[in-house]
């Protein structure tokens, strides 16, 4: 039953196309006078079609199609960088309760996190961008067709064992390699468009290498690049959240001085995300039966 008082409520609504596409697009699939809209012109031009499924591959289709072991003999597939090496430990056991641990995440940065600890660290990366132990050709993260497009940099400024500064994560040998551009806190100077400037002990930054996708899916492997930074992304804010860790990913940042920071090209090669973790949220309990970062030790 209806109440006499919902008859005279008025429910605000709007129209979201209308804020998305120039008044002269009178209706779908019509630009009439319209300026080009990049982002549905890509769209279009990255479907799948039944008639066509040869769409979905790029230029290198036919030897991907003839060497099942194509992927694996490209290489390593990870950005090419020598530096110090720092070693990482795997995790042998995390204790967690996997409901609590998806119910409470959010995305926060308080502004006196503290820092973290190089296990913690090694964790984090071990368990989402890291190769698996059976098979060093495979990784944590899905990836299409084994391409693995994404990389981590990790601007460091407050983990314990590790000096200040950015390096590179190869998730083979599950190593960090020192390079020669600053912390945590430099970039995200570059990055904030505004204030506050987000904190933290270190931020991961998504680099995504185009060509790896693109070789064989052509336009689709773009689509796939994006979705595996968030798959990525999405695993280490899950194990961050198991830790206690406070988490904040942030997509909002100033593209050009983030790549110029990170040395990268800005096409070819280019920071598609970033996350920032900062040290214990103790607002969450540790998991029982585990030391204070949710190790096992």
């Amino acid at each position: 039953m209806i109440s006499p008082a919902a008859d005279r409520l008025t429910i605000p609504g709007a129209h979201l196309r209308n804020f998305c596409y120039p008044p002269e697009l009178d209706r779908v699939g019509d630009r009439g006078g319209a300026l080009p809209d990049p982002a549905e012109d890509y769209h279009e031009a990255s479907k799948i079609h039944r008639d066509f499924p040869g769409r979905i591959f790029g230029p290198a289709r036919r030897f991907f199609e003839t060497t099942p072991s194509a992927a694996a003999s490209l290489g390593r597939k990870t950005l090419g960088h020598t530096g110090e090496v720092t070693g990482l430990d795997r995790p042998e056991v995390l204790q967690t309760d996997l409901v609590a641990v998806s119910t409470t995440r959010r995305s926060s940065m308080p502004v006196d996190t503290g820092g973290i600890e190089l296990a913690e660290l090694g964790a984090l990366l071990a368990l989402s961008a890291g190769s698996t132990p059976d098979e060093s050709a495979l990784r944590s993260c899905p990836s299409a067709g084994a391409m693995y497009p994404v990389d981590l940099i990790v601007a460091v400024s407050d983990v314990t064992g590790l000096p200040p500064g950015s390096f590179l994560y190869d998730p083979i040998e599950h190593v960090l390699v020192r390079l020669a551009v600053g912390d945590a806190r430099q970039l995200h100077e570059c990055a904030a468009i505004g204030e506050p400037i987000p904190t933290g002990a270190v931020t991961f930054a998504f680099v995504c290498t185009f060509a790896r996708t693109r070789a064989k899916y052509g336009l689709r492997g773009y689509r796939f690049a994006l979705l595996e930074a968030g798959h990525l992304a999405q695993a280490a804010i899950t194990v961050a959240t198991a830790l206690g860790l406070a988490t904040l990913p942030w997509g909002g940042y100033l593209d050009q001085p983030v790549d110029e920071f990170l040395e990268l090209d800005g096409t070819d090669r280019s920071c598609v995300y970033l996350l920032t973790v900062g040290g214990h949220d103790w607002t969450r309990p540790d998991p029982e039966g585990t030391d204070e970062t949710g190790l096992d030790t």
